[in-house]
C-alpha cells in the first residue's frame, strides 16, 4: 500500500561510513520506503520500534533506501563538535513542521558531506545525502537524543513520499472500523480533544494525532498515520479527569520505552508521551490506517452546541489545501537530506490539483462543537455515524 516509489535509491554504496560490526541494526519500512538503522545502544531500538509500530513495519530488511547509524559517544560528540566549531556555512531549517520556523547550524565539507549540529538536545548529524547514509552521534542514548534519530527517520519518509505525490494533512485520525476519519487543521483547533474523546466514546483505533498521509488507491483514497510525540494541554485533560488521573500516576514520557517506565523520571512540563503510551493510557489499539472516509475539520463552542456543516466545491479544496502540513510546495528541508535523484517534486500547482480530487471524493466537513457534546459518548457515536454515512 503506498504511492509509487519508482525509481527507488539504491542501495548504500561501500564508501559511506559503515557502522560497527558490533551494532544491532534494524529496518522501517513505510510504503514502500525502507531506513535502516544500525545502533551501538539496544535500547534505542527497542525505543524506536516501540514508537514507530504498527505505523512503520519493523524488521531486518537486506536492502533499504537510506542508512542511519546512531552511535552513542560522548567522547566522540565531544570531539567533532569542538572540531566544527562556531562558524557554520549557514543555518537551515532541518525538519518540516506546523509552527515557527527552527534553524539549525550547518557546516559544508569538500567532499559533499555535510554536519548539523542540534545543541539542545546533544546530538550531531553527518550527512552524506549522495550516498543515502547519515550518521548521527549522541552524547547519550537515554533522554531526549533519541528524537535525533525518530525525527531523521520521519523526514526523510516525509519528503520522499511527498516527491512521489501523497498528501501530507495536518491532522488526527481515528479507525472506525475499517475506515478512517481524519480531524484536520491548524494548532490548538481541538484535533487532539476531540481524537481522544472519539476514541473513547467508539473504542476507536489511533491512527495519528498530527499528521496522516494520504494518496489514491484505485478509485479510493487511503490514508496512513505518522506517529508524534502526544502533547497533552491542561484543557484536555480538565475535559477527561478520569484519563489525567491515569496520566499522573503512570509515569509516561516520550523518551521511554515501556520496559523504561518507572525507571527514569519524567521531564516537568505538559505531558509529552508516544503513541504507543497514548494507546496504554485510553486501553485502545493503534491502527497504521485505511480507506479514508471523511476529513472533519473542528472547531470548539461553547456548552452544548453541535453543528455540522457539509463542505462542497471550491470550499472543501480550499479547507484541504489549507491542511497540507507545513503549508503547499513546502520543499526547505529537501536539499539537506535527499539527493538530485528526487528531481521530481511536485508543484504547488500539482498538489492542489491532488487536494481538488481528494475533495471531490471524499467528504468533506465543518463541525463546531462543544464540550457538552465531547462528554455525550452516545452523541459522539451519532455524530461519526452521520459523517462516514
Amino acid at each position: 500500500m503506498g504511492p509509487a516509489l519508482t525509481g527507488r535509491m539504491a542501495h548504500p554504496t561501500a564508501e559511506a561510513v559503515s557502522a560497527s560490526t558490533d551494532d544491532l541494526r534494524r529496518t522501517f519500512s513505510f510504503a514502500g520506503w525502507t531506513t535502516a538503522v544500525s545502533s551501538n545502544d539496544p535500547d534505542v531500538l527497542q525505543w524506536l520500534a516501540e514508537f514507530l509500530s504498527p505505523w512503520l513495519t519493523v524488521g531486518d530488511e537486506p536492502d533499504c533506501d537510506y542508512r542511519l547509524d546512531f552511535h552513542v559517544d560522548r567522547c566522540g560528540y565531544d570531539e567533532v563538535r569542538g572540531t566544527v566549531g562556531t562558524s557554520p556555512s549557514r543555518h537551515a531549517e532541518s525538519f518540516v513542521r506546523d509552527g515557527q520556523e527552527v534553524l539549525y547550524p550547518v557546516w559544508s565539507h569538500s567532499d559533499g558531506r555535510e554536519t548539523m549540529v542540534l545543541d539542545d538536545v546533544q546530538v550531531i548529524y553527518q550527512l552524506a545525502r549522495l550516498k543515502h547514509h547519515v550518521q548521527i552521534l549522541a552524547s547519550a542514548g537515554a533522554g531526549r537524543s533519541r528524537i535525533a534519530v525518530m525525527r531523521a527517520i520521519r523526514e526523510l519518509l516525509i519528503v520522499a513520499l511527498r516527491a512521489r505525490g501523497a498528501l501530507l494533512i495536518h491532522g488526527a485520525a481515528v479507525a472506525v472500523g475499517d475506515r478512517i476519519v481524519i480531524l484536520a487543521g491548524p494548532r490548538h483547533t481541538g484535533k487532539t480533544t476531540l481524537l481522544l474523546h472519539l476514541l473513547l466514546a467508539l473504542q476507536g483505533r489511533l491512527v495519528a494525532n498530527d499528521r496522516v498521509f494520504v494518496w489514491p488507491e484505485k478509485n479510493r483514497f487511503v490514508a496512513l498515520g505518522v506517529p508524534t510525540i502526544v502533547s497533552l494541554r491542561p484543557g484536555t485533560l480538565e475535559m477527561l479527569p478520569a484519563v489525567a488521573d491515569r496520566l499522573a500516576n503512570s509515569g509516561f514520557a516520550w523518551p521511554l520505552a515501556r520496559a523504561e517506565v518507572g525507571l527514569q523520571a519524567a521531564a516537568p512540563g505538559r505531558p509529552n508521551i508516544s503513541p504507543a503510551q497514548l494507546c496504554d493510557l485510553l486501553g485502545v489499539e493503534p491502527s497504521p490506517g485505511g480507506p479514508l472516509a471523511a476529513i472533519v475539520f473542528p472547531t470548539p463552542a461553547p456548552h452544548d452546541l453541535l453543528h455540522v456543516e457539509r463542505l462542497t466545491g471550491q470550499a472543501a479544496v480550499d479547507a484541504v489545501a489549507a491542511a497540507m502540513f507545513g503549508g503547499m510546495g513546502s520543499w526547505k528541508t529537501a536539499g539537506l537530506w535527499l539527493d538530485p535523484s528526487f528531481e521530481d517534486r511536485p508543484r504547488v500547482t500539482d498538489t492542489h490539483i491532488r487536494c481538488a480530487a481528494m475533495a471531490a471524493q471524499v467528504p468533506v466537513f465543518a463541525c463546531t462543537i462543544g464540550p457538552g457534546v465531547l462528554a455525550n459518548a452516545p452523541a459522539l457515536v451519532d455524530l461519526v455515524g452521520s459523517l462516514i454515512g
